[in-house]
């Protein structure tokens, strides 16, 4: 909760975590709290359209995701990227050499190399992987030709290019309105969050 909320302004940023575990932030769609899994219309494929029209800075997944439609989930993948397995934010990660990334939502993103995005799966599990030093990240290249600054940089709705040097894989990888990195949040298990049984 307190994460969801250190990267997302009340004001202008949604949280999606299907629960209403962060109610001090604007929700998706209220017929993502219907109770069995979810609105089946949102589970089969509108989910993606509810997301393209209100998106979520930060979405947390649980076992009610996973009732999603590959359809739905495609399309997460193609607009978030997984900080640990029950927390992602919007980002993508280009392939290497650079690409397009288009942004739904408005905002403040860190742009680095994939090795220093702090993403799930970048820094090895357990305590060695939270306690090994952190990368700066900087990505040698351009963003719609500029220079790519090495600090968060406010990205407009709508498709970006990025260009850099073969062999540099970039990530970019929300941060909300004051942090400058995610830094590393461990594993997680989004099939732990929210359960019931009945």
């Amino acid at each position: 909760m307190s994460l969801a909320e250190s990267l997302t302004d009340p004001a202008k940023d949604r949280v999606f975590d299907g629960i209403g575990m962060v109610p001090a932030r604007p929700v998706t769609d209220p017929r993502t709290f219907i109770h069995g899994q979810m609105d089946p219309g949102l589970r089969g494929g509108h989910f993606r359209e509810v997301l393209a029209a209100n998106p979520a800075a930060v979405l947390i997944p649980s076992y009610r995701t996973d009732y999603l439609s590959p359809t739905n989930h495609a399309y997460i993948r193609e607009h978030y990227v997984a900080v640990s397995d029950d927390f992602w934010v919007l980002g993508n990660v280009l392939p290497t050499g650079g690409g397009t990334f288009e942004v739904i939502h408005p905002g403040r993103y860190r742009i680095s190399t994939l090795q220093a995005s702090d993403l799930m799966g970048t820094y090895p599990g357990g305590l060695q992987g939270m306690l090994a030093p952190e990368e700066v990240g900087k990505v040698p290249g351009t963003l719609d030709g500029q220079p790519i600054p090495d600090r968060p940089i406010e990205l407009t709705c709508g498709t970006h290019r990025f260009e850099t040097v073969a062999g540099c894989q970039p990530a970019v990888v929300w941060v909300g309105p004051h942090a400058d990195r995610l830094h590393r949040q461990g594993m997680g298990d989004h099939t732990r969050l929210f359960f019931n049984w009945y």
